[in-house]
Order: structure tokens, then C-alpha cells, then sequence
């Protein structure tokens, strides 16, 4: 086994198109390396300050795909900017792990249960993909393909996340777990959602739900009962509760039922609804 430490994106790119894969944080690779009794080479991106930067870029903020938790935690321009983001950056795992994982690691680990992964689906954030010959972008919907499974070719890198600002809007995330802390999610609810001018009811509103399929569940139907919904109407929210339950397609395992993550779908619009109402108090 061969373990490179590019400095730059470029030579990263070189080392990628002779098969060997990358590795940021690794607090997920190591995991699957040790328990494997394959020997890829590697090539280690933690040196690459390219890929760590946060910044405005027009009507986006730009995150290095290398970008850790704990610099989103850090970033007064994602606070101001993008406060969902930092709201779901303090769900994940614990100090140690929020100083090795990154943002892009966690899209390409690409499960279900990512902390980050449902909250970058409901901004709308495209990630940006280079090879050596070539650089594309894509919808993060149109990335993940499943569970461990992304549009990634050999060769490729994530290098970047670009996340549209929605000045005016505002967050919400709630993640359930078997614990408060260190605990992969058994349901997870992220949104941004933008208030009527008096802040009484929701003129429009993302919500994506992760641990509840294959992929981060966003149900158009449900944005569409709940977008002009007076936060007072407590009927018209549980509609929508009522539609995600029959979309969202979760699974049983050791953390939880289908059943009860069934449950939890639907009751994610009433539990949004009274954030919402307590925040405008």
C-alpha cells in the first residue's frame, strides 16, 4: 500500500487516476480499511488548504470539501450566512471527530443517517467534482445515488460544496438518536423555511428528513401543505405529517423500527411548527 500527501488539488488529481482512493478526515475509511482485507493506496487530502476555505462566492458561499465540522462551528460567515449549517455541525459526533471529519467526507460516506447530508439537501447545495481532464457540478440529490453509493467515477474528487444563500430564511434542524450526543441519527429533520411579513405563518419552506430511506427523503407535497400554513393551524401541519409518512420508506434496524421512524416523519411538521411558534414569541 502507497499513501500520498498531495499539496494541491492537482497533484491529488494525479495520484487519483492511478487507483488509489482519497481519504480527508477518515473517520469513516479507517473504519471500513481495518475491517477489510483489501490494501488500497491512499491518498491523503489534509494538506490541501485549497480544500479547507470558506468564502462568499456571488450568491453562494463556498466550503472546501475538506472543510472540517469544527471550522463550520468556527465560520462567523457560515453563522450569519448559512445557520443551518452550523446548527447541524454541533450534531455531529463529538470534539475529536468534529476536528477530523469533514464536510465532503460525510457526503461521500453518503449514508442515510448523515448528519450533514439532509441539511445540505434542503439549502439546495451542488457539490463541484474535478478529474484530471475534466470538472463538472451537481445537485447533491443528483449525487447521492443510495446508501455508500455516489456519482463519483474513478479518478474523480469532490473538491468543493456550494451552498445558495437565503437571506430572510430561516432554520431548523432536530436530529433523534438513542442518546443525546455520539449517536448515529434514528431520524433527523433539517429546513429552512421564510416567514410572512408579521412572522405568523410559512410563505415557504425546504424540508428534507434523513435516516428515512435510501437517500434524504424531501417531499414536494408536504412544502406545498405547509407553505402559506398560519402557524396557529395546527391541522394543515399535521397533513403534512400525514404525507410524509406515506412517502418516506425507512428501514428496521438495531436503532429503531420502521414503525416508529414511520412515527417520527410524522410527527416532524408539528414539532417545526412549535420551534417556529416558540421563536417568534
Amino acid at each position: 500500500m502507497t499513501v500520498y500527501s498531495p499539496i494541491t488539488v492537482g497533484e491529488a488529481l494525479e495520484c487519483l487516476s492511478g487507483g488509489a482512493i482519497p481519504m480527508a478526515g477518515g473517520t469513516d475509511l479507517s473504519l471500513r480499511l481495518r475491517s477489510s482485507e483489501k490494501r488500497p493506496d491512499l491518498v491523503l487530502l489534509d494538506r490541501i488548504e485549497s480544500m479547507k476555505w470558506i468564502s462568499l462566492r456571488g450568491d453562494y458561499l463556498a466550503l472546501g470539501a475538506c472543510a472540517t465540522w469544527q471550522r463550520v462551528i468556527d465560520s462567523p460567515l457560515i453563522a450569519d450566512e448559512v445557520p443551518l449549517l452550523a446548527m447541524v455541525a454541533f450534531s455531529v459526533g463529538g470534539p475529536a471527530l468534529r476536528h477530523m471529519g469533514t464536510v465532503g467526507g460525510n457526503i461521500c460516506t453518503a449514508s442515510p443517517g448523515a448528519d450533514g447530508l439532509c441539511s445540505l439537501w434542503a439549502l439546495g447545495a451542488e457539490v463541484c467534482i474535478r478529474s484530471v481532464d475534466s470538472a463538472r457540478s451537481l445537485s447533491i440529490d443528483d449525487f447521492i445515488l443510495g446508501p455508500g453509493k455516489t456519482a463519483l467515477e474513478p479518478g474523480e474528487l469532490l473538491t468543493e460544496i456550494l451552498v445558495p444563500l437565503s437571506p430572510g430564511w430561516r432554520p431548523f434542524f432536530r436530529k433523534d438518536g438513542l442518546r443525546r450526543a455520539m449517536a448515529i441519527s434514528v431520524g433527523s429533520c433539517a429546513a429552512i423555511w421564510k416567514p410572512s411579513e408579521d412572522g405568523g405563518s410559512v410563505e415557504e419552506i425546504r424540508m428534507v428528513l434523513g435516516s428515512m430511506g435510501p437517500v434524504p427523503v424531501r417531499s414536494l407535497s408536504a412544502e406545498t401543505a405547509m407553505a402559506g400554513a398560519s402557524l396557529s393551524d395546527e391541522g394543515l401541519f399535521r397533513s403534512a405529517g400525514d404525507m410524509l409518512s406515506s412517502e418516506v420508506k425507512p428501514i428496521d434496524d438495531i436503532r429503531a423500527s420502521r414503525a416508529y421512524r414511520v412515527e417520527l416523519a410524522r410527527n416532524y411538521p408539528m414539532i417545526f411548527r412549535s420551534s417556529a411558534v416558540v421563536a417568534d414569541v
